[in-house]
């Protein structure tokens, strides 16, 4: 018997530098961000999965370096007049994955995560439609999670097609 199928989404910022005193936060998603994602994410996916990874990154540092150790199948850059939201990234490779095969799982997460712990112990005999991995976050009507998804597939897409069409209404929502 095969595999099922699995897509990792790996979307955002690969590298950022601040200069606001407010978020003075800088990373590189290759200093150490790329090591636990293979170790903790992909690795462990790999045991269970057929996966390929797909990568939107909204800036251009380090897509040389980013495509040499993770092998992505494909990468798009999201670029929208100047607005580089976590949804805008998420949307674009949403839209670009739903061309691509079809996938019983998709795993949807961020470049500027550190992992230590191996995403099978938070998905693995869990049937909910989405999971957010690792933690449990509180959400309001006006927000929601932006960090990490864990999608588990039907078929016929309905089940991605729901997630897609939940991220428009985020995005959309003006309050």
């Amino acid at each position: 018997m095969s595999k099922k199928k699995c897509a990792i989404l790996l979307r955002g910022h690969s590298k950022r530098t601040r200069t606001d005193p407010y978020d003075p936060i800088n990373f590189d998603a290759l200093l150490g961000g790329v090591q636990s994602f293979k170790e903790n994410v992909l690795a462990p996916l790999k045991d269970q999965y057929e996966v390929d990874v797909y990568m939107v990154p909204s800036n251009n540092d380090n897509i040389a370096q980013l495509c040499a150790e993770l092998s992505p199948r494909q990468f798009w850059l999201s670029m929208n007049e100047g607005d580089l939201a976590q949804s805008t990234t998420m949307l674009t490779g949403l839209t670009m994955l739903k061309k691509q095969d079809h996938y019983d799982c998709i795993f949807i997460t961020r470049f500027d995560i550190l992992y230590k712990k191996k995403i099978t112990e938070f998905v693995n005999g869990r049937n909910e439609d989405v999971i957010i991995p690792f933690f449990d976050v509180q959400t309001t009507p006006n927000r929601s999670c932006d960090i990490m998804h864990w999608i588990n597939n039907d078929s016929e897409n309905k089940v991605f097609d729901k997630f897609i069409d939940s991220v428009l209404d985020i995005r959309n929502n003006n309050k």
